[in-house]
């Protein structure tokens, strides 16, 4: 028994612009299928596709009328492919461009190779005649290329040179610009310029420079103003973005985890061996945080901050390590509790006085932590006068006037002087400070005295 051969589809792609850019090879096959009228174009809005259009070839742009989702019209335009080979033993299907680059349909395709005998004929991209006119090697350049469409997902984390397809409407560049307006709030955007590449490979073809800002306008006009043009499937965008703080954080993550594996000092750290380390460097930052003010040494503060901020992530890939918690899990736990924290900020409208928030602060630390009360989890080794002030700040709080329950007999006469002081200023940390320093600069002039004598 003679088996039946299986259906075939030979994909090709119509190249970047016009039939100028098509290969001879191509375009014979092109001719031929045409005549045994099993050519299929995804789509006749193309320049090299309108020849083969006014001869009869199969369209499917219809298919794109069936829904917004893009994953239904190209399983649909799979579909009709299959269907089409099945019934006449062969099909030849065309795409814009090369078959091998962006082309969801033919990813599709691919997959159903049970059904259909599927062939890529090779083809020239845009993105070949798009980095020409660019004037970039996008191997050395290390450029990422990114559909329009899924750039809010995608382009969050990008830095450096990007390629963005499908750009084919101001709504998708608008989705474009508000993504890189949210990735670098902190940055003027009126200093980030993209490249729009318009008609490439065809008599209109037009490559300018817009502003970010201007990305969305229903007519794209170059800085001169000598060039206007509306976006169309036929355009793309190439931006050369700064490096987000999506990536920083990446990037400073992936810093610290080779600094585990391979600094003896970071190795051979513990949960409790950084702990010393902790607390020096949160009192080089309060030195720094007190003299800014005085200073304007706002470089100092910055670099106290990021060694602070070292520890965050040294802690988290150590529990990382030990499969505990991880950065994510940080994060996500703080904001969190800073929306629950805040529910006159994020839940009620109605004004809270800052009495009645820190009262609630602690009612809430109590209810989340399952704690008996609103002393439990006051950390017993801060400094003395700290701890002091802590616990009288919460007991003012909370109403508990825990000085007049406290029996004089109980108390030393150190105690009582130290407790006298606190109804007069409950900062006596700062006092004391301010005191010591006092006492060091009187004794720095006496020690200099003393050398002169």
């Amino acid at each position: 028994m003679i088996s039946k051969a299986q259906p075939s589809v030979k994909i090709v792609g119509l190249g970047p612009g016009d039939e100028r850019y098509l290969l001879e090879s191509t375009k014979k096959l092109l001719d031929d299928s045409l005549k045994k009228n099993c050519l299929i174009l995804r789509t006749g809005r193309h320049p090299a596709a309108v020849t083969y259009v006014d001869n009869g070839a199969i369209t499917l742009d219809s298919i794109y009328d069936i829904s917004d989702d893009r994953q239904v019209i190209y399983g649909s335009i799979a579909d009709f492919v299959v269907k089409f080979a099945t019934q006449h033993g062969e099909a030849v299907y065309a795409v814009p461009g090369s078959p091998a680059v962006g082309e969801d349909s033919v990813s599709i395709l691919l997959n159903r190779k049970n059904e259909v005998k599927v062939e890529l004929v090779v083809g020239m991209s845009f993105l070949d005649l798009l980095f020409l006119k660019l004037g970039l090697d996008p191997i050395a350049g290390s450029v990422s290329i990114i559909d329009g469409e899924q750039f809010d997902k995608f382009g969050v984390d990008k830095s450096g040179p990007v390629v963005i397809t499908q750009t084919y409407s101001s709504q998708v560049l608008s989705k474009i610009k508000l993504t890189v307006s949210d990735a670098f709030d902190l940055m003027n955007l009126d200093e980030v310029t993209a490249v729009v590449l318009y008609h490439l490979g065809l008599d209109d073809e037009a490559v300018f420079e817009v502003g970010i800002n201007d990305l969305d306008k229903e007519n794209l006009t170059d800085k001169a103003g000598t060039v206007s043009v509306v976006a169309d499937h036929l355009t793309s965008v190439y931006v050369d973005l700064p490096v987000t703080l999506f990536k920083m954080v990446a990037d400073l993550k992936e810093t610290v985890a080779e600094l585990r594996q391979k600094c003896p000092w970071d190795k051979k750290q513990t949960f409790e061996s950084l702990t010393k380390h902790v607390v020096e460097e949160c009192y080089e930052l309060v030195d720094a945080a007190r003299n800014v003010e005085i200073t304007q040494d706002y470089n100092n503060l910055v670099e106290e901050l990021g060694d602070l901020l070292f520890f965050v992530f040294i802690y988290s890939q150590i529990g990382e390590e030990h499969g505990a918690f991880n950065l994510n899990d940080i994060i996500l736990e703080l904001n969190a509790k800073l929306i629950a924290r805040h529910p006159h900020v994020f839940k009620e409208t109605k004004d809270v006085n800052l009495n009645q928030f820190l009262h609630n602060w602690e009612l809430d630390k109590v209810k989340e932590k399952n704690r008996d009360s609103i002393f439990d989890g006051i950390p017993t080794s801060l400094p003395g006068l700290n701890l002091l002030s802590k616990i009288l700040k919460k007991s003012a709080v909370s109403n508990i006037d825990v000085v007049k329950n406290i029996p004089e007999s109980e108390l030393s006469s150190t105690e009582k002087i130290l407790l006298e002081l606190t109804q007069h200023n409950d900062d006596l940390e700062s006092v004391a400070r301010d005191l010591a320093l006092k006492i060091k600069a009187l004794a720095v002039i006496t020690e200099r005295s003393n050398k002169l004598a």
